[in-house]
C-alpha cells in the first residue's frame, strides 16, 4: 500500500512540475542525468555552474574534488531498491512516469520508454 501511495504521490508531483516548467522560460533550468551525476559528479557540477553562471573556476573545481573524495558513493553502504518488494512492477512505473521519461530521455528498467 505504501509503494502505491508513494508512486501516486511522486508522480502527480512530477506531471505539476512539467506542466509549469512549460509556462516559464527554459534557460531557467539544467537538466541533469543521474546516471551523468554518478559517473562524473565534478564535470556534472561544474556544467551546472556554468549554465547558472557561476563561478566554476579551478577553485571552485578543486572544492567539488575535495567533496567528492570526501563523500564517496555507498560510503555509509548501499542500498538496494526492488519495486516487487513495495508490490509494484516495471511496467506500473513506465505507465505513471512514461511521460516524464519520454521528455528527458529516462530509462525506466534499464529501457528507454
Amino acid at each position: 500500500d505504501v509503494g502505491a501511495r508513494v508512486v501516486d504521490y511522486l508522480a502527480r508531483s512530477v506531471e505539476r512540475a512539467m506542466a509549469l516548467r512549460e509556462t516559464l522560460d527554459a534557460d531557467r533550468f539544467v537538466d541533469v542525468s543521474y546516471a551523468d551525476f554518478v559517473a562524473d559528479p565534478v564535470a556534472t557540477g561544474l556544467r551546472i555552474h556554468r549554465a547558472a553562471g557561476l563561478d566554476a573556476g579551478p577553485a571552485v573545481e578543486a572544492s567539488f574534488r575535495a567533496h567528492v573524495a570526501a563523500h564517496p558513493q555507498n560510503k555509509h553502504g548501499k542500498h538496494t531498491y526492488d519495486l516487487g518488494g513495495f508490490g509494484l512492477t516495471v511496467e506500473e512505473i513506465r505507465a505513471r512516469f512514461g511521460a516524464y521519461a519520454r521528455r528527458y530521455g529516462v530509462p525506466i528498467g534499464g529501457e528507454l520508454v
